[in-house]
This record gives C-alpha cells, structure tokens and sequence, in this order.
C-alpha cells in the first residue's frame, strides 16, 4: 500500500507538469508525503528526504516542485519563491523554514551573507556526516555540519567524515546525487550504510574543541563577544581567524615540500579539506589568537619567509585603515594594530623603497646575489624583488649574470649619494 502511494504520487506530480499555472495551488496535494523537519536539520537534508519518501530523486524533485535543478537551499530567504513553497509544508511555516538555513545565524549574530559563504562548504563539496547520528531512527543532515569550523559532532565527540566508510569505496558523500533508491543514510555508490563508518573520538579540552564550540555558540546567540574576550566586533573576529588559518596553512605547507606529500591537497582547501586536517588547523589558529597579539607577534616573526605573500596582501588589503583612531569610542581592527605594530608597510611604500634597498644590498656586497637571496636578505616578496630587478636592467642600474644580478658599475666607483639619488627615481 505504501508503494502504491508512492506511485500515485509520482504520476500525479508528472500530470502536474501539464498546468504549471496551477502548481503552486495544488502543491500540497500533489506532494503526497511531507515529513517534517527535525530538530537542527537543514534545509538541504529535509528536502532530500521529502525526495525519497516521494520516490523520487533530489534533482527531480528540486525540478519539479521548485522549478530550479539543485541550489543551495540552506542559503535560501524570505524573498526566495522556493522558501515561500517549503513553508507551506511545514506544521510551523516560515519561522520554522528560516530556523533550517543559515538565515538564523545571520539574524543572531549579525554576520552578512558573504561572511557566511566563506565559511561553509560549497554546494559541490562533500557533505560531512556523523555515523553516530545516522544510526538513529530517522537519520537526518544537521545545519553545523556544513559549516567549516564545526568538523566534529559535539553530540558524541567524534570527528565528522565526507567520505563513504567502506575501505574499497571511499567515495565521497553527495546526498542529493543520490537515487530514491538509496536512503540518505546509505552511499550512493556501493549501497554500504553509512552509521557503521569508523569514528575517531576527540577531547573536549583541545584547542580545536574549545573554538567549534564558542563559534557556533557565537553563531547562536548563546555566547557574546565578551565571553570569548575579543574586543572587537564579530566580522573581525572571523576575518583574523581567517588570516592565522591561512598563517598556519603556509606553514606547514613549506614543510611538505613534496608534491606527492597526502597532506598537501588537504591544506590547499584548508578547513575545507579532510575532517582531521581541518580539526588540526583549527586548533592552531585558535591558540595564537588567545592573548591576542603576544603569541601570533613571534609566530610571524620565525616564519617571516614563508608569511611574506600573505602579509603582503594583508598589507595591501587594510592600506584604508587606521592604526589608531582620533574617534573617542571607536574600534580598532586588530589585523591594522598588528600590522602597525610589527612595522609591515603596505604594498605602495614596500615596492617604491625595494629599488635603493636592492642596490644598496649588492653595493655593500658586491657579489651578485639571485632573486631568492635578495629577497630573503631584505625580509620582501621574491616576485616583488624580480619585478624591480627587471626595471633596474631595463633602466641600465644593474647586469644579469645566468641567474643573479650584480651592480653594473663597480662599487668603488659610484657613492652612496648618487646611489641614492638614482635608486629614488625607480
């Protein structure tokens, strides 16, 4: 009998696609079946279950009923048709619908849509799961779990996963590719259930623990600034914890100079790679931005090489902002006042000072030196040093032997007040 009601469904949605102009009217009685939402689901789960239990696939059912493929259905708002359609199937209409997007963390703490989007996962990313929560009886997708910073379960203190438990498969988990065939709970290449995937359990006294759990307490409106003991605002907040990922990103990507390393495609996505990896570099960023700046100072500071490029753009991206303000009451970014106080100038006034700074280097030691040993030398960008060295041989200041650069003059021949005067002009 039941697959009897799905079929019928299945040929009265198909008779729907005849009158379009009444779809929306006859939506509730054409979807037969409407589970209801669970508690912390996402919009994007409970529309794939609505899918299956209608016997049909996600992308038909987007199709069909919504009159779109796929989308990202948890970034859906109030103004979306979409949203207005899936509320009338919900017992408890659209304060209940804006509960299931990320439209509730924007109203809660004040986050745009732009800061959000760069920390959640893409629509075509791996979904991350937890097989202790899909063992239940009506196993369904969380919200948090799509958000970057949260790759653990703060239900059963395990590590999410995205990929399909099975050591022979190992396939990436993609519910709504999936067939009405396959349960959310189950992969949609070998069939295996998911909640008998293997768990790695984590501690609640680590690092990475401690920043999911204010985060998404922030998010929540659970927790405020001042809990955490950040003195500024939440965008800002995000955006530093952005750059030290970023920071400890590079690091240890120098580390695993390698290209067959397995970790070196996990940190080109960052938190947005492998679940461990993830749950490492949160961890890190979170401990160097505790007593903020005394512990990110000598991080930058030992790895001032490897940094370069991303204070160079971090440089370059707050020139329009102030150290300090004049303004009684006013904030003060604290990447500006880290960047004020560790002496970084920005792009404009490190690349018109490169010029005398390179030829006073090779004037005093009068060897040629590469590209890679000016810009160590003199703490800069190596693809800023290689731009200005290439002015200087167009301008006739300097000559290129195989790889290096030497003075075209010799230094005894030309002082360091003509040195300065024509270095001034580059």
């Amino acid at each position: 009998m039941f697959h009897g009601a799905r079929v019928r469904s299945a040929y009265l949605a198909s008779r729907s696609m005849a009158f379009p102009e009444r779809r929306q009217e006859q939506i509730p009685a054409l979807w037969r079946i409407h589970p209801q939402p669970h508690e912390g689901e996402s919009m994007e789960s409970w529309i794939i279950r609505q899918a299956h239990a209608n016997f049909l696939s996600p992308t038909t059912f987007a199709a069909r009923y919504l009159d779109k493929p796929w989308r990202d259905f948890d970034f859906l708002v109030e103004s979306d048709p979409e949203f207005g359609v899936l509320a009338r199937c919900i017992a408890e209409g659209g304060d209940r619908a804006s509960q299931m997007t990320f439209l509730s963390f924007r109203r809660t703490s004040g986050m745009n849509k732009k800061g959000l989007l760069s920390w959640t996962s893409p629509a075509s990313d791996a979904r991350r799961y937890c097989p202790l929560c899909l063992s239940t009886k009506s196993p369904f997708l969380r919200l948090i779990w799509r958000l970057t910073f949260a790759p653990i379960c703060h239900d059963h203190n395990v590590l999410l996963r995205s990929t399909c438990g099975n050591v022979e498969c190992q396939a990436e988990f993609h519910p709504w590719r999936m067939n009405p065939i396959h349960e959310i709970v189950k992969c949609g290449r070998c069939g295996s259930s998911l909640s008998n995937a293997p768990t790695d359990e984590v501690e609640t006294i680590e690092p990475a623990y401690a920043a999911s759990s204010s985060l998404l307490a922030l998010l929540k409106g659970a927790r405020t600034l001042e809990d955490i003991g950040w003195e500024s605002d939440v965008t800002e907040l995000f955006r530093t914890l952005e750059f030290l990922i970023t920071c400890q990103r590079m690091v240890r990507r120098a580390k695993h100079k390698s290209n067959d390393s397995p970790d070196r495609h996990g940190l080109e996505l960052g938190l947005r790679g492998a679940p461990h990896l993830a749950y490492e570099l949160l961890g890190e960023a979170w401990l160097l931005l505790q007593d903020w700046p005394e512990r990110i100072q000598p991080f930058i500071r030992a790895n001032q090489r490897v940094l370069n490029p991303i204070i160079w753009r971090l440089t370059h991206n707050i020139v329009r902002w102030k150290p300090s303000s004049d303004v009684e009451g006013a904030r003060v970014s604290p990447l500006a006042q880290l960047v004020h106080n560790l002496g970084l100038r920005t792009q404009e006034a490190k690349y018109r000072s490169s010029g005398q700074r390179v030829l006073r280097l090779l004037a005093q030691t009068g060897n040629p030196l590469s590209p890679t040993e000016i810009a160590d030398r003199l703490s800069l960008n190596r693809h800023t040093i290689r731009r200005k060295l290439q002015e200087l041989l167009t301008k006739g200041l300097v000559v290129r032997r195989q790889h290096s650069y030497a003075l075209r003059r010799p230094c005894s021949l030309i002082a360091f007040a003509d040195l300065n005067r024509v270095a001034s002009t580059t």
